[in-house]
């Protein structure tokens, strides 16, 4: 635990067993998101950590770099799972379809979903297709599951799921893209576009990543400021980022925002996106939480 809050801001003292946050690796000096992350607690010394599979090489190194300088490092055990599959079932029917599947696979000892709530996850072992890990949650806005599966599986369980899925046409396969419009629609940043190594959790709008404990520890260790200087001419670098909404794809004015992601909406006749906007321009600021805003959100 003590490591994992070394390289993020979470207070990992809040998570039961089996229970996830969603968190991210900083850079020590600027703050700046080398990716964004869930953690999942299995026990209080056994966590689960699924990052960006197009940061793996990156964040790999980010974490040798800072253990091989942990003060502990003898106590911590870093082990890569490499060979596993991930599949998103997420929608309205997303309960009934891996319910159906868990029966099927496991009979009288399949998981009762209604018990496995938003952010909560089980691990079962099943005969057929290995150890599975269920986390209840996703990146679209909607009710679903995001399974990992023994990559030797993966496919069988695919194809299990969309079989399931046929009966009343509740299920089908859907891309990235298809994923990107949904999760731009529900607020949800993306790493590479929305967040980078410049962008803080504060400019991003995950102010709540940050949590209260550790802002006061990190308050406690310092030794009190000294006379603070006249106020400085804000800088132009400083972002917020927002959503906005519009009915043709033109940019805003390039000295007032940028587009980090332009999607249009899957529900309404608009195009949805996130844009980084200097302080001094005209946007809302009554919260930097980022809201998305589209007639379907």
């Amino acid at each position: 635990m003590g490591f994992l809050e070394h390289l993020t801001p979470s207070d990992l003292t809040l998570l039961k067993p089996h229970e996830s946050t969603l968190s991210c690796f900083l850079h020590p000096i600027t703050g700046g998101i080398v990716d964004d992350l869930i953690i999942t607690m299995l026990s209080p010394d056994d966590f689960y950590v699924v990052t960006n599979a197009g940061c793996a090489d990156k964040d790999l190194a980010y974490i040798r770099e800072h253990l091989a300088g942990y003060p502990r490092r003898s106590e911590v055990k870093h082990i890569v799972l490499a060979g596993q599959g991930l599949i998103a079932v997420q929608g309205p029917q997303a309960n009934v379809v891996v319910q159906d599947f868990l029966q099927r696979a496991m009979g009288d000892d399949a998981v009762d979903l209604t018990q496995v709530y938003f952010g909560r996850s089980v691990v079962v072992d099943t005969p057929t297709y290995g150890e599975l890990h269920i986390a209840r949650g996703g990146y679209t806005g909607e009710d679903g599951f995001e399974i990992s599966i023994p990559a030797e599986n993966t496919e069988a369980v695919t194809k299990e799921l969309l079989e399931i899925g046929k009966q009343g046409d509740i299920l089908r396969m859907a891309g990235l893209g298809a994923r990107d419009t949904l999760r731009l629609e529900a607020g949800m940043c993306l790493y590479g576009h929305d967040l980078d190594d410049s962008t803080t959790p504060i400019e991003a709008g995950l102010k709540w990543l940050v949590a209260k404990r550790r802002v006061m520890e990190k308050s406690a260790s310092r030794p009190p400021p000294p006379r603070p200087p006249p106020l400085p001419t804000p800088q132009l670098s400083t972002s917020l980022l927002t959503g906005i909404e519009a009915e043709t794809s033109t940019a805003p004015k390039p000295s007032l925002a940028s587009i980090t992601t332009p999607s249009r909406s899957p529900a309404a006749a608009s195009v949805s996106r996130w844009r980084k906007v200097h302080p001094l321009a005209k946007a809302p600021r009554s919260s930097t939480r980022p809201q998305v805003m589209s007639s379907a959100a």
